[in-house]
Formats: C-alpha cells, structure tokens, sequence
C-alpha cells in the first residue's frame, strides 16, 4: 500500500471525523518524510504504521458517528439544564442562588458521559536501567520531565501517564536503549479532546551523563545533580534548575521561562523569543539571546557574559573578565562587582544605568541625544568629554546609546 492509498482509506473510514483525520493526516506527513530520510520506502512505513483499522481502533473513536454524536448531545442537555436551571435560581433572588449544586451537577454529567475514559486508573510505569549509561534523551510534546541524582550507577524512571477524555486515549512511554544511549519516547493519543492531563516523568541519573530533553509545551524541573550536558528545546514549557552542576547547558525556546538558581557550568548558552530568564548566584560563561524576554541575573561569576535583546529589560550584578550587553529598545541596570578586562554596553533607545564597585577603570560615553549623568564625577580624572579614569584605569567599560540615556553611579 502506499502513502497515498493509505490516506485515502483513513480518509473514508474517518469521513465523520474530519479534525481527527486532519490532524493524523499532519502528523503522518511528517513521519512519512522522516522515513523518506531515513531510506525507507513508502510500503515499509505503512506496514510500520499498521492496519488504517488498528489505527482507528487505537483512538477510541467508534466506527459510526451515532455513538460520539449522542455522548455530545447527552452533554449538551446537561449543560443546557445546567444553563437554564441557574437561569432559573436566578430569577428566584441572588439569596437563594444554588451555583455549587449545579456545577456539581455538571460536573458529574460529565463524568458520567466521559464513562471509562475519566475513571480508568492510570497508572505509574516504573523501573530501573542499569550501568553503563552514557546519554538519555526524552521526547514528548507536553510531558513534563523532572530530574534528580541517582544514588548508584543506574537510571531509576517513573512515568504518570497523561489521559485524554472523549478521545479515550492514555499516553504510553517507550523505551530504547542502545549500547548506553536511552531513549524516552512518549506516545500521545491523536485526535481533540475535552479533558487533558499532562504526563509526569521522574529520572534519578547518574553522575557525568548526558540529557536532551524535546518537548513542545512540558516543564522541565533538575535539581541537586552533576551531568555533562544539559540540552533542552521546548515551545512553550518553563524550566527550573537548581544546584546543577555541569560542564555545558543549552536552552532554545520560544516562550518558555527559565529559573536557575545555585548552578555551576562552563558555558550557559541560551535563546528565546519572549521567555524570561533569571539567573541567581551562578558561575560561569552565559550567551543569551532574547527578543523580548527579559533577563534578571544577580550575582554571577563568569569570564564571559554576552547579553542581547530587541526589547526586553536587562538587570545584571556580576564579576566577569569580558562582558558585552546590547538592546535596541530594552532598559539596562548593570552592577559591575568586577570586570577585568572590558565591558560594552550599547542601546538604541533604551536607558542604561551602570553602578561601579571598581577602584581602577576607564569609562567612555557616548550618547547621540540621549543625556548622560555621572554624579560622582569628581572621583574621577576627565581626560576628555565624557571620557573618565578612576585610579589607573586597568578595566574599560564603553557604553553607547543613540537616543538612551545614560547615567553612572
């Protein structure tokens, strides 16, 4: 059978679930191009793929539109006596308004309705891998994945399944492990549903591993652990690691926040469209990059710190050997505990604050329009306009607005 022919029968026997096969259909274009990829023929990825029936089956769609079209229309008499027996309490006087009886009317409806599919358990996966483990990576589109330190050389995982309602489908987690590199593959059941509960996967890993975790909308919580590497990239899922030790950590995404607390590395490396990033009491060399994310770092020592955004907010306290910051519309609030060798500062239109704890630096300014202010003055030796040198000038900071304005303090 090929691909074609494939769709075509999915498309007839799905022909009254039209979102459902729109999104299969999605879905299996793209397996059918990674197969392609991966030099498989179009008959080896349909008989991959399975019976269109055994598909079908698998969602826990009935075969008929009846069955579906009645759970809906029960659902919507519920709702609709819902509807109009609060219309009715209304009407009797705010005083004797029952809300919590017919919401809890509905609620069960619901339940009773949704059959099975609410009530079945869910239930945990758990086990154990053992030595050597090398890598493990993780893909699912909304689980959430939390990591901690294993107390031996093995990897110890348990997973909470997500449930869907009126799809009557559960998210399975498949493992594979090869020669030392494992990975966690969560299945989601295809197709709209009413009710969604997200996934849950606990990992307690070894020290010195590596972890990529892929996922579209899950969080991502690590705490109190020694990796090597640390590679994440979600769409919208926030993450939160603390006490993390390791020798490089990479983040893309696109809305996601990031909270890091107490956490040593090498290289922090880090890009976002809209997230927001705090760092607090960390060490070592940060790249971040945002678009209107805002990025809040109190106290880190690293020898390179490069900061960039269009409009997002900059606040930094930090001891560094090279720092470099720019924005375009985005404000900056810097506190320079140290900076060894160079810090530069620029901005379109945003303001820059800098406060300097440095008993040897050069400043240079430069603002287009913008007004610039350095109360302490005085202090300082003016070489030139806008040009000052405190003790022998060993560090240099330069910073440079358009329109901003600038003050140092």
């Amino acid at each position: 059978m090929t691909k074609q022919e494939y769709f075509d029968e999915l498309k007839r026997k799905l022909r009254d679930y039209p979102e459902e096969y729109a999104e299969l259909k999605e879905a299996f274009e793209e397996h059918f191009a990674e197969g392609k990829r991966n030099g498989q023929s179009e008959e080896e990825i349909v008989r991959e793929l399975g019976p269109v029936d055994d598909m079908i089956e698998s969602l826990g769609l009935p075969k008929h539109s009846s069955d579906l079209r009645e759970d809906f229309k029960d659902l919507g008499n519920a709702f609709g006596s819902f509807l109009n027996g609060l219309g009715d309490t209304i009407e009797e006087g705010v005083r004797n308004l029952d809300l919590d009886s017919k919401v809890r009317e509905f609620s069960e409806r619901i339940t009773e309705v949704a059959g099975s599919a609410v009530n079945e358990a869910v239930r945990p996966q758990s086990g154990s891998i053992g030595a050597p483990v090398s890598r493990i990576e993780v893909w699912g589109d909304s689980m959430d994945l939390r990591l901690s330190a294993s107390r031996d050389d093995s990897v110890h995982y348990e997973y909470t399944p997500g449930l869907t309602v009126f799809v009557k489908g559960i998210n399975e987690l498949k493992i594979e492990n090869e020669a030392g590199n494992v990975v966690f593959r969560e299945n989601s059941p295809l197709g709209m549903g009413l009710i969604r509960s997200s996934s849950l996967l606990e990992l307690k890993v070894p020290e010195g591993i590596t972890v990529e975790f892929h996922s579209k909308s899950g969080d991502l919580r690590a705490e109190d652990i020694t990796l090597e590497n640390l590679a994440v990239k979600t769409l919208s899922g926030d993450h939160e690691l603390a006490n993390i030790r390791c020798a490089s950590i990479r983040i893309d995404s696109v809305s996601g926040d990031l909270d890091m607390q107490k956490s040593t590395y090498k290289e922090f490396r880090a890009k976002t469209v809209s997230g927001d990033y705090e760092l607090d009491a960390c060490s070592g060399n940060v790249s971040i990059e945002t678009v209107s994310g805002d990025i809040e770092i109190d106290s880190l020592q690293g020898d390179i710190i490069y900061l960039k955004t269009i409009s997002g907010d900059t606040a930094v306290s930090c001891v560094c050997e090279q720092f470099k910051s720019s924005t375009t519309s985005g404000d900056q609030k810097i506190r320079f505990i140290d900076c060894g060798e160079e810090a530069l500062i620029s901005t379109q239109s945003g303001d820059v604050d800098i406060e300097i704890d440095l008993a040897d630096c050069r400043i240079d300014m430069k603002a287009l329009s913008g007004d610039i202010r350095f109360p302490n003055a005085e202090e300082a030796v003016r070489y030139d306009d806008h040009h000052y040198q405190i003790g022998s000038g060993s560090s240099r900071i330069s910073v440079s607005t358009s329109s901003g304005d600038i003050r140092i303090r």
